[in-house]
């Protein structure tokens, strides 16, 4: 039966776009295909929604950057005390209101300060300059000091010139070295403190003054018990373990012929005994300035 509206009969109903349906005949049905988000439930779609504004009062749903994702409910804005959370995001107001609480400055620079061995020009305005003052030596390149430069040690494979050398008295420990000229090299062992005499095969010996085989070339002292490895001290400050005699302040010492690798106050006296200087006496506690004669004599008695 054909239905009247007014005094239009409508014979057919066509399901037009995103709908589904429709008839010519008895109660006709009109489906609306799943083309749009519904309203007042939950929903989904793969398109962007383009709007002049979006409100929620839920979660928004992000990806999270490693995996996973992660609900953001609030926004902090400006004036709003800082909450450390993963659910909140900062506008621009609440991030400045952050960092100026840190106590970092979000403005312009304005005034450039040259701090200590520091000098800066053109600091108020524009490009400004910082330079580093000629307080330090520089690295790789020639520089000069007038001041004192204290190390625990100094390598050079270069030439070093002193106008000056300050050479320090050494304790009263046996060996100590105050300042001096070490060799390391020879072998064989050493007693620290002692006198020792290089011989021809490349070790060191207890230096004798009683022939000249045992003293007549490099002497030096022990300052510890490996000769290539402790060092040998051949001029400078250094501590003997004894002097024979009764030694004073500023007396010669003279190689001993009574006691191996010591020195003495009195010169030898023995038939063909080695008369050698091996430097002069600092203290009665064996401290002495060692600088061996390169030249000796030999007792006719």
């Amino acid at each position: 039966m054909a239905q009247y509206i007014g005094t239009t009969v409508i014979t057919s109903v066509v399901a037009g776009t995103n709908c589904s349906g429709g008839g010519n005949a008895g109660i006709v049905t009109v489906d609306v295909d799943d083309a749009f988000l519904v309203n007042n439930g939950s929903d989904t779609t793969t398109g962007t929604i383009t709007a002049a504004g979006f409100t929620t009062t839920g979660t928004w749903t992000f990806d999270e950057y490693t995996s996973g994702t992660i609900g953001i409910t609030t926004i902090q804005d400006s004036g709003t005390t800082y909450n450390d959370n993963d659910t909140s995001l900062m506008t621009a107001g609440a991030i400045s209101d952050y960092v100026t609480g840190l106590g970092y400055s979000t403005g312009d620079i304005t005034s450039v300060i040259g701090g200590t061995n520091c000098t800066v020009s053109g600091g108020t305005s524009g490009d400004a300059t910082v330079n580093v003052d000629d307080a330090f030596l520089i690295n790789d390149g020639n520089d000069t000091t007038t001041g004192t430069i204290t190390a625990a040690g100094f390598t050079t494979t270069g030439t070093l010139e002193a106008t000056k050398r300050k050479m320090s008295v050494s304790s009263t420990t046996d060996g100590n070295v105050g300042s001096g000229d070490i060799i390391y090299f020879g072998t064989g062992s050493s007693v620290v403190g002692k006198i020792y005499h290089y011989k021809s095969d490349g070790s060191w010996e207890l230096a004798d003054a009683n022939a000249a085989a045992n003293c007549d070339g490099l002497l030096a002292v022990a300052i510890g018990t490996d000769p290539d490895v402790d060092g040998m001290l051949i001029r400078g400050m250094v501590t003997l373990i004894d002097i024979q005699g009764t030694e004073a302040v500023g007396d010669v010492l003279y190689l001993s012929e009574s006691a191996t690798g010591a020195a003495d106050c009195v010169a030898p006296a023995g038939n063909l005994d080695i008369i050698r200087v091996i430097g002069y006496c600092l203290s009665t506690d064996d401290q002495v300035w060692f600088d061996p004669d390169k030249t000796f004599v030999e007792v006719t008695a």
